[in-house]
């Protein structure tokens, strides 16, 4: 980046299980009303995550879903949707005790009216992670020690249809931009599969074109 080698840490579990990371990003509707925590998708994995359990399993608090009900209306958005883009900062609940400080909440999915299906334009994505980005330069100073690093999952590459390399493509244009203007922060990035971790590692060590969809693992069929 920048006419410079920077590591990236690429994970491949699911992003609930991350430790030891300042601040994770979690793709929202434009809403901010977070799915289920029973679901299997990355905001209702971070909701899971972070909420409080009572020995037998029963949710004691919803730290993240509270906070952000309370976000939306501090901004007079309770049934209002926010211009894609926007992003929302809350505390991490449990997921303090995993290292955790900060989730940012990337509202990249505009609901189809009628349905239970989004859109997510790549534009979007980038305009998201680049807020993302201000959002924790303005965190930075009011924590210690200083917030450096930051998670970030395929924006919009789930429910919102984008393919993984289209994700990729849209995301890595803001981290590329943000980070050679401050070099400090540690970039990680998250998947749940091999073949979209084989992907991430072709596109950013160009081995191959970035293709429009994940590649098949060596030795698979074509």
């Amino acid at each position: 980046m920048a006419g410079r080698h920077r590591a990236v840490v690429l994970h491949v579990h699911c992003v609930s299980l991350l430790r030891d990371v300042d601040a994770v990003v979690s793709p929202v509707n434009t809403h901010f009303v977070l799915p289920a925590a029973y679901k299997s998708s990355v905001a209702a994995m971070l909701r899971q995550a972070a909420a409080r359990l009572s020995p037998s399993g029963d949710v004691l608090a919803d730290p993240v879903h509270d906070e952000l009900v309370r976000w939306t209306a501090d901004r007079g958005l309770d049934g209002r949707a926010a211009r894609p883009g926007t992003v929302a900062v809350t505390g991490t609940g449990a997921l303090a005790d995993q290292g955790v400080r900060l989730l940012l909440h990337a509202a990249v999915a505009v609901p189809r009216r009628g349905t239970n299906d989004y859109d997510v334009h790549p534009d979007d994505v980038t305009r998201a992670v680049t807020q993302v980005f201000a959002r924790l330069a303005e965190e930075r100073p009011r924590h210690r020690p200083p917030l450096r690093s930051v998670a970030l999952p395929l924006l919009g590459a789930g429910r919102g249809g984008l393919a993984p390399g289209e994700s990729l493509r849209a995301l890595w244009a803001a981290v590329e931009a943000e980070t050679a203007r401050d070099p400090r922060w540690a970039v990680h990035l998250v998947v749940r599969d091999h073949d979209n971790a084989d992907l991430v590692e072709r596109m950013l060590t160009g081995h191959v074109s970035p293709p429009p969809t994940a590649l098949p693992r060596p030795g698979a069929s074509r």
